[in-house]
């Protein structure tokens, strides 16, 4: 009954996402796209495509690989103390499933649906296991972007910048030490089992996994901006400190201003004005940005789209409850 309740809910929000805020999104990303086409001309865009170096484009394109090794080892970590432990069909599935839903969905909110594909467990666990996996990418962005704040600023506004990275390692620390206060507050609402589910997040939380989550992380964010450093270059020359110094605030940017598809009009938005500042032309921080995008939305959503599609006609593999206990702790 339970389990029915949850379902029926979950099935209530991705209605509102599909239905109510479909209409807003595309109107933001084509109020984006105008004011950008009307401060680039369509010809700055077409010349820089046109001049690019496209043995760069390949590399980024294989960069794709490690990058997506690297998600799913973290997510098969993070789901390695349910019992049963799930499929490695089912992992896999959920994730690109994810992908998936999160090409057509503001900040990537879709992702929280990553549940329906993980078989014998509580949508809403997931769930909450899902919002530490994206909630460790999102820490790592802004101390990204706040690093980023600090090498190009001078003077007393570094100390500020400091200062914010200091509070928000103390917010995140407090909130990974908050488990038994979310408790008391939910046990008013609702009973214990979903209570449980809704806390599940906390597992993956204790300093040791804390620390696993943290490395993954890192490298992955590693590979991601590395990725649109090489798409850089293949429009134009930039030094290694710049692209530290400005890469990493798109992305910033494009996480605090969660309004469009996929980071579409945000994060080229953002590479124009940043990367402009810094005296690079407008067609190619448009270009870049628009293909990185390309590759960390629309083609993962795609090859997500395509797995699921394929591996629901598979013979599942189920692994035993017993391998739960072989997981690492």
């Amino acid at each position: 009954m339970l389990e029915n309740i949850q379902t029926h809910g979950y099935h209530k929000i991705m209605y509102f996402f599909k239905h109510h805020l479909t209409v807003f999104r595309l109107l933001i990303v084509f109020v984006l796209f105008v004011i950008l086409l009307h401060k680039i001309r369509p010809g700055e865009i077409y010349k820089a495509l046109m001049q690019s170096k496209p043995h760069y484009l390949i590399i980024a394109l294989v960069l794709l690989i490690p990058k997506l090794a690297l998600q799913i080892i973290r997510w098969k970590y993070l789901l390695s103390n349910l019992n049963p432990r799930p499929s490695l069909k089912d992992e896999i599935m959920s994730l690109f499933g994810g992908f998936f839903l999160a090409a057509v969905s503001p900040a990537c909110t879709g992702e929280l649906a990553r549940g329906l594909w993980i078989k014998g467990h509580s949508k809403l666990k997931i769930a909450s296991l899902t919002l530490v996996d994206k909630g460790f990418n999102q820490f790592i962005i802004l101390l990204g972007g706040i690093f980023a704040l600090f090498l190009l600023k001078q003077g007393l506004f570094r100390v500020l910048v400091i200062g914010v990275g200091i509070a928000l390692s103390f917010f995140v620390y407090t909130l990974c030490r908050a488990q038994q206060f979310w408790k008391k507050i939910l046990e008013r609402f609702f009973n214990k089992e979903t209570v449980e589910n809704a806390l599940a997040a906390y597992s993956a939380l204790s300093t040791g996994k804390f620390w696993v989550m943290f490395t993954y992380t890192v490298f992955l964010y590693s590979v991601y901006v590395s990725q649109f450093y090489i798409i850089f270059l293949a429009f134009a020359d930039v030094s290694v400190l710049t692209a530290v110094q400005t890469l990493p605030l798109v992305f910033f940017i494009d996480l605090v201003l969660p309004l469009s598809f996929g980071g579409f009009g945000i994060k080229e938005m953002a590479s124009v004005t940043i990367l402009g500042a810094k005296g690079f032309d407008s067609g190619s921080a448009f270009s870049a940005a628009f293909i990185q995008n390309f590759l960390t939305y629309l083609l993962p959503g795609l090859i997500g789209g395509i797995i699921i599609s394929i591996m629901r006609f598979l013979p599942g593999r189920r692994v035993l409850s017993s391998s739960a206990h072989n997981a690492p702790s």
